[in-house]
């Protein structure tokens, strides 16, 4: 028996949403609309996404971090997660590796642009038709 591990949104301090579509997980909060991606569903997300070599989640997992937001915890290990900026798209990564925090406002912008993971992350979502 595995153990159930429960997320809490790092800006709303809830517990997050899990959504499951085709092996890929991803935590919603249905407060802030923010997402937490761990690493390992980060890769599923972006192995199973036709990605041209600009996609920002992909870029995202190597950026440089911008600085430090020490506003978000890694719902993790509740360390201090670091901004990075992947093209004109700005999120929270873990700096131990866990994985990455959208915010609700970081999230939609990804959603509009309708190549490489975000299209599967709609689906996941169930947000299709989200540019706009």
């Amino acid at each position: 028996m595995g153990v159930v591990v429960k997320v809490v949104c790092p800006r709303c301090d809830t517990r997050l949403l899990l959504l499951v579509f085709r092996d890929v997980e991803v935590d919603v909060c249905e407060r802030c609309g923010g997402a937490w991606m761990d690493t390992a569903e980060l890769q599923a997300l972006l192995s199973r996404a036709t990605m041209p070599d600009a996609d920002p989640l992909m870029r995202s997992l190597s950026a440089t971090a911008h600085r430090p937001d020490g506003a978000v915890l890694c719902p993790r290990c509740d360390a201090g997660m670091v901004e990075v900026c992947a093209g004109d798209l700005r999120i929270d990564r873990c700096p131990e590796g866990h994985g990455v925090w959208l915010d609700g406002g970081e999230l939609d912008h990804l959603l509009r642009q309708p190549v490489g993971a975000a299209s599967v992350l709609a689906e996941v979502l169930g947000r299709h038709g989200a540019q706009g």
